[in-house]
């Protein structure tokens, strides 16, 4: 490998055919595209001419910091390529000397986008994945797991037949009608084993069978866990109750005021979502994980994308009761869609 450990990198070598090449140095590109800047090795004689202006300064050093220096130097571009970054950094380097920064031009990828609208036929509004693995990640990391779960179904549907506005969530026709990431403690024991995707508009076949084909999660530097669909379905594999407690902080998605406090905007929510007006809603102070009090500061309670309006940053706890029995999912405020603002039936 290059780099560090989990900078997994899948290459082919193009020997004759230059135009299956999407990524070109600025110089050789002909514009469009994303700029990328990626540090790329010297060639070899530029190398001798930098070694060259560098030697001299090395020994003018003592003896026990010029063989250091003279060791991240190396004697060919190979041995200048091997130093840790540690090494290189000490010496006073701020980039390996043997490396420059190069800018790349990417060719954009073709994107073929699901037309707007409902899904014919029987319509699967809902998708349940088993994660698997040691450990598993907590229940308090909820809006990462959902993010990269995300992150995991958009790679594995584009690879197929494009990204669909179910899933991305970009130009979808209306409000909340693209995909919920929810992650589920089923077991209770403070670790997430359950993740499951609602989407009011439906998945499309050609959705299902790439969620289908999901054997783990893109983790990036956060983890890695086996995936598997456990079943899919529409509005009846849902659960229903008349007393839905939070599972994950409610952070109001609007700047609080006198009367739109943050129950005045989960009573705001429900209402525009259909949900029927809740009897009673009384604020906790605290929810169970584990058979433990947990307070919402346990959670992460930020999306891993920056930029983004967040009104409310601490959270609260919430039990809401109804006159009839309301069937979920329900998430509601800042980051609903990736696992914040849960809410599920009161044991």
């Amino acid at each position: 490998y290059l780099g560090r450990a989990e900078s997994w990198v899948e290459a082919s070598c193009a020997y004759d055919d230059p135009g299956r090449m999407n990524c070109v140095p600025v110089a050789e590109s002909e514009g469009g595209g994303d700029g990328l800047r990626l540090l790329a090795p010297l060639t070899p004689d530029r190398w001798a001419e930098v070694r060259d202006a560098l030697v001299p300064q090395a020994e003018r050093l003592t003896r026990a910091k010029r063989t250091a220096r003279m060791a991240v130097l190396g004697r060919s571009l190979l041995d200048a390529m091997r130093p840790d970054t540690a090494d290189w950094r000490k010496e006073g380097f701020s980039l390996p000397p043997a490396a420059h920064f190069v800018v790349y031009r990417r060719s954009p990828p073709p994107v073929r986008r699901q037309a707007a609208g409902t899904v014919a036929g029987p319509k699967i509004t809902t998708l349940r994945f088993v994660l698997a693995g040691k450990p598993l990640p907590l229940l308090t990391d909820a809006v990462r797991i959902a993010e990269l779960m995300k992150e995991t179904l958009m790679s594995h549907e584009g690879r197929r037949a494009g990204v669909s506005w179910q899933i991305s969530g970009h130009d979808a026709p209306g409000s909340h009608q693209h995909a919920f990431f929810l992650p589920e403690d089923a077991d209770d024991d403070g670790h997430i084993d359950h993740v499951t995707v609602h989407a009011e508009a439906g998945f499309s076949p050609s959705t299902v069978a790439a969620c289908t084909a999901v054997r783990e999660t893109w983790g990036g530097d956060f983890g890695t866990w086996r995936v598997v669909l456990e079943r899919c379905g529409g509005r009846e594999t849902l659960a229903a109750a008349q007393v839905w407690e939070s599972v994950t902080p409610y952070l109001h998605p609007l700047h609080a005021k006198a009367r739109l406090g943050p129950e005045e905007q989960l009573r705001r929510e429900l209402a525009d979502r259909g949900f029927p007006a809740p009897c009673h809603v009384e604020r906790l102070d605290h929810v169970e994980i584990a058979k433990r009090a947990t307070k919402t500061v346990a959670f992460r309670r930020w999306r891993s994308k920056g930029g983004l309006t967040q009104p409310d940053t601490r959270g609260s706890f919430w039990r809401l009761t109804f006159d009839e029995q309301v069937s979920g999912p329900m998430a509601f405020g800042f980051a609903c869609h990736y696992g914040l603002g849960m809410f599920r039936p009161a044991p």
